[in-house]
């Protein structure tokens, strides 16, 4: 057993434990999300104030956060919700669908694509940075590279955002890899590294253009629907000529709108 002056120490620090969980407990009591809204979002935003106290964070906040941090925001999306398909209603789209989250996801998906080319060192090397005719005693390149690119270049446009679709991003690895293969005689090293890293780049990054070409696809598509719904319907003529007769094989003007 210990001292007295050791127990009073203990029976202090288990006091002052207590103390801080009560205060935890009841700062953070105000901030508790509803059950409706954990089954609704995967994750909650909670939000410090200036004394420390933990809230929900107001609408114009959370608004705030998704202009400045949208792949942050995605997280805390709400989860798709099961509408009923009948009555020709049309599906409601979740914020998971939204544009910012088809940007960052593609825009990933392209990180992790130059990432796995970046990795093989044995042959990326080769490319990380801009070539330099001076350095390197190659005059001449510059008379048969006319659009000079590399991994590194690739990586900064990608991280900044200057890429508007993977495409962009597509293009610059490949003329990366052309323009050495263009330059270097097939069996020079830097021309077989930049043959085999464009392969494993082509058939890493072929499923990324197509779920972004099938995405665009489908946006122009609900798009084009809502502009549809949205039209007014065309008023019917008026005047007091009868319908022309229908030719042979053709159907009434007043039928017309049935077969288009």
């Amino acid at each position: 057993q210990g001292s007295p002056a050791q127990s009073g120490s203990a029976r202090g620090a288990r006091t002052g434990a207590r103390v801080m969980s009560s205060k935890m407990k009841k700062r953070r009591s105000n901030a508790a999300p509803s059950l409706s809204d954990k089954r609704k979002f995967p994750y909650v935003l909670l939000r410090y104030d200036a004394e420390g106290n933990v809230r929900v964070p107001t609408e114009q906040e959370l608004q705030e956060v998704g202009s400045r941090f949208p792949e942050v925001a995605a997280a805390f999306a709400p989860q798709p919700e099961s509408l009923p398909t009948g009555g020709g209603g049309s599906a409601r789209k979740s914020l998971g669908d939204s544009p910012a989250k088809r940007a960052s996801s593609w825009k990933d998906e392209c990180r992790k694509a130059l990432e796995n080319v970046v990795k093989e060192k044995k042959h990326s090397y080769f490319f990380m940075a801009p070539v330099d005719p001076v350095a390197m005693c190659i005059p001449e390149y510059a008379n048969i590279i006319t659009t000079p690119m590399d991994l590194g270049t690739v990586r900064t446009k990608l991280l900044a955002g200057e890429y508007d679709s993977p495409f962009g991003f597509n293009a610059d690895v490949c003329t990366t890899f052309s323009n050495a293969i263009t330059f270097n005689a097939s069996h020079h090293p830097v021309h077989l590294a930049a043959a085999t890293l464009l392969a494993k780049f082509k058939n890493r990054v072929a499923s990324i253009l197509q779920a972004f070409d099938a995405a665009s696809a489908e946006e122009a598509t609900a798009v084009s629907a809502e502009a549809t719904d949205g039209a007014p319907a065309a008023e019917p003529a008026t005047g007091s000529e009868p319908p022309a007769a229908a030719s042979a094989g053709q159907p009434p003007p007043e039928a017309a709108a049935v077969y288009q």
